[in-house]
């Protein structure tokens, strides 16, 4: 997708990254902002979901309407899953922005869903560079008695018009995340059983970007998010 733009655009692509106030913002050329992944993944599963996803997310991304099934939300659903992971694995070991586990990666490279997460997309115009991915401050589980559970962020990657936001979380029992996600008006949640109208109803606009970072008010179920 980087190369899709990078030849249709005379300028160079640029790819911005917003880290939740725990680093400073990075802009790069969007060809040099990679991680190290395997041959078996680059050339396999990502790969393919790259291919599956790429005539779609082209015309979203271009303000284009279109009709999404559900087997072709599940594909936005999986692709918009690997990159927040790729994301989250470019910051440094130990990061407080490496929320998943294991387990959870090794289930969106078999096409699933782990337990718990959730995917929206929403529209964005307006001014900014090609490829922007955000980081939300990362939120800490405490059950009723003290203890500490899991962690939750949540990424927001703007793609031109198209933005896709990933709520991941840590925990084996993930937490009530009602109305973290899908709260505003021009949110989709993904996947589901009824075809989704593209764009959504409402666009997103620049001053409305602030709302998106954070997508919602904190929660206040059982535990308490600090």
């Amino acid at each position: 997708m980087s190369r899709y733009y990078l030849d249709r655009d005379p300028g160079a692509g640029r790819f911005t990254m917003s880290f939740g106030g725990l680093y400073p913002d990075r802009t790069v050329p969007v060809l040099n902002q990679t991680i190290r992944v395997c041959h078996h993944c680059n050339g396999g599963w990502m790969a393919t979901l790259e291919d599956r996803v790429k005539p779609a997310l082209i015309a979203m991304s271009g303000g284009d309407g279109l009709i999404v099934g559900p087997d072709g939300q599940r594909v936005l659903a999986q692709w918009l899953l690997k990159n927040a992971i790729v994301r989250e694995l470019t910051t440094a070991q130990g990061s407080p922005l490496r929320v998943s586990t294991h387990d959870q990666r090794k289930l969106v490279a078999r096409r699933r869903i782990p337990d718990g997460w959730r995917v929206g997309i929403a529209a964005y115009e307006g001014p900014g560079p090609h490829l922007a991915h955000t980081f939300s401050g990362v939120k800490q589980y405490v059950s009723d008695d003290g203890q500490r559970g899991g962690k939750a962020i949540l990424h927001t990657l703007r793609f031109e018009r198209f933005v896709g936001q990933v709520l991941v979380h840590s925990m084996l029992e993930p937490p009530n995340l009602a109305n973290l996600l899908g709260g505003p008006p021009y949110a989709v949640e993904i996947p589901q059983l009824e075809p989704v109208t593209w764009p959504p109803p409402a666009t997103l606009t620049p001053a409305s970007m602030a709302t998106v970072r954070e997508f919602g008010p904190t929660p206040a179920y059982g535990g308490i998010w600090t």
